[in-house]
């Protein structure tokens, strides 16, 4: 699994789609892979802080009242978590209040990694197949991986997501199943 995390988030991402495809790999190195899913190792935080002050300016940052960028809460394949407090307007109010906040930065150079990988994954893909006699279409599945490994990262996308969810939620009287709340003027 070192070498995997070593190689950069698309072998991550791979060893996490292939880690519930035993029907593609033995099912010993779907077992092994399946630890890909909840312990990837975190990138240095002092990167974090400078991606986040260049994405945010200091006008945005004076919004966090309490910020720790010293250590993750969560890292995944392609960015990780922190927590902090930001001087948010609530939506009910709409007076400026203290929150909770999570927020999520991405990996440095992931896009770049992760096209590259993708390139070499569909261009071993055939070879793959016919070493293995998969009657899956590898460079298929790998376009499809592909896709959706992209769509994770435009953090915009996923904002107007967890938007929807939880408008969806209101709307079903469920109120107990929720998604973070969104601070519009914070996403990048």
């Amino acid at each position: 699994m070192e070498l995997i995390q070593k190689i950069g988030p698309t072998a991550i991402k791979v060893g996490q789609a292939l880690s519930v495809r035993p029907d593609l790999i033995p099912s010993e190195y779907s077992t092994a892979l399946s630890s890909l899913q909840d312990r990837v190792p975190p990138f240095p935080s002092d990167e974090a802080k400078r991606m986040l002050n260049d994405q945010l300016g200091p006008i945005k940052m004076n919004q966090f009242s309490q910020i720790n960028l010293d250590e993750p809460v969560a890292s995944a394949s392609i960015g990780q978590v922190y927590k902090a407090t930001a001087i948010v307007e609530d939506e009910n109010t709409k007076k400026n209040v203290e929150k909770e906040v999570a927020i999520k930065i991405q990996r440095p150079n992931v896009m770049a990694e992760i096209a590259l990988d993708l390139y070499i994954v569909r261009e071993f893909a055939p070879i793959y197949q016919a070493i293995t006699r998969s009657s899956t279409d590898l460079q298929q599945l790998a376009n499809e991986w592909g896709r959706g490994f992209i769509g994770e990262l435009t953090y915009e996308a996923e904002a107007i997501a967890t938007k929807n969810f939880n408008d969806e939620m209101k709307k079903r009287n469920l109120a107990a199943i929720t998604a973070p709340i969104v601070v519009d003027d914070l996403v990048r």
